[in-house]
């Protein structure tokens, strides 16, 4: 047991995790479908016989720079956003991160006790922006072309990222070894990837000063447009006049995932039916173990794309021209006087590492711990990294229903505090809804819910129930409990 739990414990102690979708909604045994989201090994023996998603959405977002009263900016309809806001990140570099993620269409199917697919699939973005001076974000905050204030910003290196991509998925789990005690399942999926648009901007050792008329650029920097609307674009102008508009199926690539479950059940005939007790039947919706040990690596793949890629060379520009002039016709020919490259541009999924700690405390009780370490470096500029966060959440959990309230720690982002609940076909939460009961200013922000239609396993139904139905069915005329004797042969003809 030691020897199982120790890396666990080495990877929730040693970092925190990567922001996830649906804070708190990904540890209940019910959530059928959006299971192999997290552990494509969820859906083996899952507790949902059938699970058809029709939609769900979660999005989160994270930032150290501004600290915001979301409360405030859900329940007050005046007040912009200078109001409910307040910078903090002046002297300091700053990073964001933005994370939308909607389900569509989606089914699960747990075959028998062993093996279960799933199809899905899904809509996703994400936005990365790295090691941004507090000084340039305040003064394009306060308008400071059109005020004529002063810039004085040396040796910035950052990055901004943003992808956009579909995915079509099937997955595949199956249960690998159940002693009753000891219960193991693993489970893959297999992702097409169709790429929508992706958007990188990068700033190498760049040094900015504002003069009176002009600014003045000394470094490099760098532009890539990816697509799959306009891809192609030769003149360096999105969207341009005379565009040709058509899609580009060459904006693709494969993802995988793979997942692997390890569950302790000490008590492993406390869901065996009782009017089964012989033939040891089994009712499928009772979780049995006292601790779950989950692991998975998500996102592996690439996308291919045809860029438009713009080399930045620095330069001093007039401020007239930067506030009055067309940026694509006026002001970008003089970073880039080259003008626009095609080329192949691969873009890397937020490959991450996930584990997960489930615990009974007892009957419909558990508390659940999970942590994400990325595989992407930051170095990376064709890839999103997710942000850091570790997440606790106890919940209380029944076929019908279920309550959860995760306390969160993200990196840039402070303490979250949330809760979310499931009923039926209905599930909604908030990784951040209480915040403000901690701080009543917060830099993380997230909401989720979706609507489901979940079919459960049938309890197995008792012996005579089933005599009787049996009986019903073969002679629907009869008295209750009596079966109808067969008719009496005459050799002369009809008895």
């Amino acid at each position: 047991m030691r020897k199982l739990i120790a890396p666990f414990a080495l990877v929730f102690f040693y970092s925190l995790s990567s922001a996830q979708s649906y804070i708190g909604f990904g540890a209940d045994n019910f959530n059928g479908v959006h299971g192999v989201l997290f552990n494509p090994a969820n859906i083996a023996d899952s507790r949902t016989k059938v699970d058809i998603n029709l939609a769900s959405a979660s999005i989160f977002g994270v930032n150290n720079y501004y600290e915001i009263n979301y409360w405030d900016w859900l329940t007050k309809s005046e007040g912009d956003f200078d109001d409910l806001s307040t910078v903090k990140g002046l002297d300091r570099d700053n990073f964001g991160f933005v994370n939308a993620d909607v389900l569509g269409p989606s089914v699960m199917v747990s075959l028998n006790e062993k093996h279960s697919f799933a199809i899905t699939t899904r809509a996703r973005s994400i936005t990365n922006a790295n090691a941004v001076s507090g000084d340039v974000i305040n003064y394009f905050d306060e308008e400071g072309l059109a005020n004529n204030l002063p810039l004085f910003a040396t040796d910035q290196t950052s990055s901004a990222i943003s992808n956009n991509w579909i995915e079509l998925g099937a997955t595949y789990a199956r249960v690998l070894k159940n002693t009753k005690v000891r219960f193991m399942k693993a489970g893959i999926s297999l992702k097409y990837l169709f790429g929508i648009a992706s958007t990188n901007v990068t700033l190498d050792n760049v040094s900015a000063l504002g003069g009176v008329d002009d600014l003045f650029f000394i470094g490099n920097g760098g532009y890539t447009y990816s697509g799959s609307i306009d891809a192609g674009d030769r003149d360096g102008v999105p969207f341009s006049t005379g565009d040709d508009f058509d899609f580009n199926l060459r904006t693709r690539g494969i993802g995988l995932d793979l997942g692997f479950v390890y569950e302790y059940r000490p008590r492993h005939r406390s869901n065996v039916s009782r009017d089964h007790v012989k033939e040891q039947l089994v009712v499928r919706h009772i979780s049995t173990y006292k601790y779950k040990l989950g692991v998975s690596i998500l996102d592996i793949g690439q996308i291919t794309y045809a860029s438009v890629n713009k080399a930045y060379t620095g330069t001093a520009v007039s401020k007239d021209i930067l506030l009055n002039g067309n940026f694509f016709e006026d002001v970008e020919p003089l970073f880039n006087p080259e003008g626009p490259r095609i080329v192949d541009n691969k873009f890397t999924l937020p490959t991450r590492l996930r584990a997960e700690i489930d615990y009974k405390v007892k009957d419909k009780f558990y508390i659940n711990a999970v942590t994400n370490l990325t595989l992407i470096s930051r170095e990376n500029t064709q890839a999103n990294r997710s942000a850091t966060q570790f997440s606790l959440s106890p919940r209380y959990e029944t076929k019908w229903f279920s309550m959860y309230s995760p306390i969160s720690v993200t990196v840039y982002g402070g303490v979250q505090w949330g809760a979310g609940f499931r009923l039926g076909p209905l599930f909604v939460g908030s990784g951040s809804l209480f915040s403000r009961a901690i701080d009543r200013e917060t830099r993380a922000f997230d909401i989720y819910a979706g609507l489901k239609i979940p079919i459960y396993h049938k309890t197995p139904k008792r012996q005579e129930e089933e005599d009787h139905i049996e009986q019903k069915n073969r002679c629907k005329n009869c008295r209750k409990g009596q079966l109808k004797s067969p008719p009496k042969y005459n050799e002369g003809g009809r008895g």
